[in-house]
């Protein structure tokens, strides 16, 4: 989402911006929109309350036998596991979990909650045919990124 922001900052107000460096992001609406929103409805429905710590968070998204624990749904359950089969994909993801301040399981470091419900707005980009920005600008891009072509 930062490079996104800033892209629009750049382009709406130039005179804010000398240089710009944009990593893995194109101002595209981006791809696999529809993969995205699984995850973020498959991660919403982990019971957070039962872990004690990544690695349990880790066990629970490798195993299918903790499907009772792990969420309300088992559907939801079976599509978080063919998502986050990759180890990477995994660790990405639980770098953002946190213990509660409670002690009584973990918790996401962002607002899960919002970030579904603004999905549609997160994957997108603003049609801006108009805008120009005319500093200096590095793109980089992920050997195996879907996000630049």
């Amino acid at each position: 989402m930062g490079g996104k922001t800033g892209m629009l900052v750049a382009l709406g107000h130039p005179e804010l911006v000398e240089k710009l460096v944009v990593v893995d992001v194109a101002p595209t609406p981006a791809p696999g929109r529809e993969e995205t929103e699984d995850l973020v409805q498959a991660m919403k429905s982990l019971d957070l309350s039962v872990l004690k710590n990544r690695r349990e968070a880790d066990a629970m998204l490798q195993s299918r036998i903790s499907v009772s624990k792990a969420c309300r749904t088992c559907i939801l359950f079976e599509l978080m596991m063919s998502i986050v089969q990759s180890s990477s994909v995994r660790d990405f993801l639980l770098s953002n979990l946190l213990q509660s301040p409670d002690n009584k399981g973990m918790m996401w470091r962002f607002n899960l909650d919002v970030i579904a419900d603004n999905m549609h707005i997160l994957k997108d980009f603003p049609d801006i045919r108009d805008a120009s920005f005319n500093g200096h600008t590095l793109f980089l891009g992920g050997g195996r990124s879907n996000y630049i072509k």
